[in-house]
């Protein structure tokens, strides 16, 4: 999805009507935030979340380090919002969110990766 527009309170996407104010990603954060300093959280490690399986096995990572990264997402993070695909939650909304980090490959030297996070509350 290609942004196409960011005004001081809203950011508007190419080829999809989806206006989004920044101030629903803020909320959106902050109820997220509270959700993760409780723990109330999980990464999906099946066979449908192969790239965060791909995460763990590549990189020295852990959900430790994986809950400092979320606690530390901004709104200015914010890639897009998209509708569910999956039939029986179309109803959800995902909001996805980018940030580069640089993590140590479990058998090489230092690596960038650009971690995608997507998630709904």
């Amino acid at each position: 999805m290609i942004v196409i527009g960011i005004s001081e309170n809203a950011i508007i996407f190419l080829g999809v009507k989806i206006l989004i104010d920044k101030s629903e990603i803020a909320d959106y954060l902050s109820r997220a935030k509270k959700l993760i300093v409780q723990n109330k959280f999980s990464i999906a490690l099946n066979s449908n979340r192969m790239t965060n399986l791909s995460l763990f096995d590549e990189y020295l990572i852990d959900e430790e380090r994986i809950k400092i990264i979320l606690l530390d997402l901004t709104e200015d993070d914010f890639c897009e919002k998209v509708q569910n695909k999956h039939v029986q939650f179309q109803h959800e909304w995902l909001y996805i969110f980018g940030k580069e980090i640089s993590l140590m490959k479990r058998y090489e030297e230092k690596a960038k990766w650009f971690l995608y996070i997507s998630s709904l509350i």
